[in-house]
């Protein structure tokens, strides 16, 4: 079974190995077209265009997938859940995210968007194509502030200029790559500081630099960097959100120190043996995988 939310498709209901989805080779605003998901073919009853799976993935920039039945058709219904999300109003004047620094024209440019008391981010692939949100919950009494639905890229936001930088900035959130950018800096964030091989493959030989938050998890990130990607860590109190303006920021990426050493990351964490067992730990799972 040949999983059209990969393939870039907006899905709606399944019957049997069909599904109706939006086509996108027309301006769609019902589901005018069906994909087979057994033998991987798209129709449109509206324009006609008719294409493979092979096809599409080369006409929509994404790649193939396959997954086990039950997979997909939950993998639709949530779709459909967090899809309504992208046509909330746009977050235009909000007075959270300019309390975080976010400008108008960075949520025009991002769509950022607002439902209720939650920011919306849609999470992009390396394509014009939105693969799921990022919420951030901005009051009631929710257990988390940020939740993520559909797929999550491993960076945010994954867009042509990161395929131009040999050492992209990487940081921990949304909010630190929007403060950074707003500076004129092109940082990437890892929608938290949870490394995993998907991201180290990702960056494909590029050799971050690091700039994470002050605690023990940001240095367990940047250690797991340092050995996937040979990064470079910044140490620094303020994170990168922080930063009130663009003369604090260079100050930190030229004059805060900055290393390459496990030793001092663990030093820095606060808890060394609990640190050295996480990333040894790592380390073991990472290179088993890569056999």
């Amino acid at each position: 079974m040949i999983d059209p939310i990969a393939l870039g498709l907006e899905t709606y209901t399944v019957s049997g190995d069909e599904v109706q989805v939006l086509c996108p080779f027309h301006d769609d605003h019902k589901p005018s077209a069906s994909f087979n998901m057994a033998k991987g073919l798209f129709y449109c009853y509206a324009c006609g265009v008719a294409a493979n799976a092979r096809k599409l993935s080369i006409e929509l920039g994404t790649n193939i997938h396959t997954l086990k039945d039950a997979s997909i058709l939950e993998k639709i219904q949530d779709e459909k859940e967090w899809r309504q999300l992208l046509y909330s109003p746009l977050a235009i004047d909000n007075e959270y995210l300019h309390s975080r620094g976010v400008t108008n024209d960075q949520i025009r440019h991002w769509q950022i968007r607002h439902f209720d008391e939650r920011i919306i981010f849609p999470l992009y692939r390396p394509s014009p194509t939105i693969c799921g949100v990022q919420e951030r919950i901005t009051g009631g009494s929710s257990a988390y502030r940020y939740i993520v639905h559909g797929d999550k890229p491993p960076l945010w936001p994954l867009d042509d200029s990161f395929y131009s930088e040999r050492r992209p900035i990487l940081v921990e959130g949304v909010f630190g790559a929007l403060r950074l950018r707003s500076f004129g800096v092109v940082a990437f964030a890892t929608i938290g500081s949870q490394v995993t091989n998907r991201l180290i493959r990702a960056l494909n030989g590029r050799t971050p630099t690091v700039w994470y938050d002050n605690d023990y998890a940001g240095y367990v990130g940047s250690a797991k960097l340092l050995l996937g990607s040979n990064a470079v860590a910044i140490v620094s109190d303020t994170p990168p959100d922080e930063c009130p303006d663009r003369d604090f920021m260079e100050r930190v990426l030229e004059r805060y120190e900055k290393t390459t050493s496990l030793e001092r990351l663990s030093e820095l964490s606060g808890a060394s043996k609990r640190f050295k067992s996480h990333i040894n730990r790592w380390n073991h799972k990472s290179q088993s995988r890569s056999r």
